[in-house]
C-alpha cells in the first residue's frame, strides 16, 4: 500500500539516486531523472552502459533467460538516456554504434496514469563493485533520494523498480521478476516531479540474491524496460527489452 500528499514533497527538477553504506558512508551513484515542462522525463545511468543491444521479453512469458556477454568487461562503453514524453512514447538514446537504441516503447500519456506504472526494472551490480562517488549529493540544486545499506549488503546485487504515479492510496504491482510470496517492500520512495498534474517518481527497492551467482565475480547491471509494447521496425513485438549495463 502507498499514499501520499502532495504538499509537503516539494517539486524537484532534477533527482539523483544514491545507495549509501551505512557503517563506512560510502556513497554510489545509482541513476539521475531530469522533468521538463510540459511533460518530458529524462532519466539514465549514474554510470556509462555497455554498447550492447538488448534482447525481448516474450509477451506472457512467466520465466526469462537472458545471457551476459562473456567478454562484456572489455566492451565499449556508451552514455544512454531514456525519456518517457507528453504523447505516451518512451525512447532510449544512445553514443556509440547505437545498438542500446530503442526506438519507441508505448506506454500511457501522462495525464492518463491513474495508478502506478512501471517505467523500468534495474538488477544492479552489487554497490561493492560500483565507483565510490564523492561529488555532492545535490550538486546542481537537485534532490537526491538515498537508499542505505548495511555493510552485510554492500556487496549483493539490487533490485530496483521505477514507477510513476498520482499521490494517493494504491495496491503498487507485483514486482516484475518472481519474488517469494511473503515479499515485502523494503522501501516505497516518492518525489514530487509535477505538482500540476500530480505525478510522482516512486522507488521500489530490496536486497536481490540471485541464485548462481557469485557476488565476488564482477557482474554487470541488467537494465529491463516495460511493456506491454515493444515496437521494432517493421513489426511490432509485446515484451520488454533487456541489456546489461557497466
Amino acid at each position: 500500500m502507498f499514499g501520499s500528499g502532495r504538499n509537503n514533497m516539494g517539486n524537484f527538477k532534477q533527482i539523483r539516486l544514491f545507495f549509501k553504506n551505512v557503517e563506512t558512508d560510502e556513497f554510489r551513484y545509482v541513476s539521475w531523472f531530469q522533468f521538463k515542462e510540459p511533460f518530458d522525463l529524462y532519466w539514465g545511468s549514474g554510470t556509462p552502459v555497455l554498447d550492447y543491444g538488448g534482447q525481448l521479453v516474450k509477451g506472457g512469458s512467466t520465466t526469462e533467460t537472458f545471457a551476459i556477454p562473456e567478454d562484456w568487461e572489455s566492451m565499449p562503453r556508451v552514455s544512454a538516456k531514456f525519456s518517457y514524453h507528453q504523447s505516451g512514447r518512451m525512447h532510449v538514446q544512445a553514443t556509440g554504434s547505437g545498438a542500446a537504441r530503442v526506438s519507441d516503447i508505448e506506454m500511457v500519456p501522462p495525464e492518463d496514469i491513474v495508478s502506478p506504472v512501471r517505467i523500468q526494472t534495474l538488477l544492479t551490480k552489487p554497490p561493492a563493485q560500483m565507483e565510490p562517488y564523492t561529488r555532492s549529493l545535490n550538486r546542481g540544486g537537485g534532490r537526491s533520494i538515498v537508499l542505505e545499506l548495511p555493510d552485510v549488503l554492500w556487496r549483493s546485487s539490487q533490485y530496483l523498480e521505477f514507477f510513476l504515479s498520482p499521490s494517493g492510496k494504491f495496491e503498487f504491482p507485483r514486482p516484475q521478476l518472481k519474488v517469494p510470496d511473503d515479499f515485502v517492500d523494503r522501501c516505497l520512495q516518492p518525489v514530487s516531479l509535477d505538482e500540476q498534474r500530480d505525478r510522482l517518481l516512486v522507488v521500489r527497492w530490496f536486497p536481490a540474491r540471485i541464485p548462481g551467482w557469485d557476488e565476488d565475480e564482477p557482474a554487470p547491471t541488467v537494465s529491463i524496460a516495460p511493456g506491454p509494447t515493444f515496437l521494432q521496425s517493421p513489426g511490432s513485438v509485446t515484451g520488454a527489452a533487456i541489456e546489461p549495463s557497466a
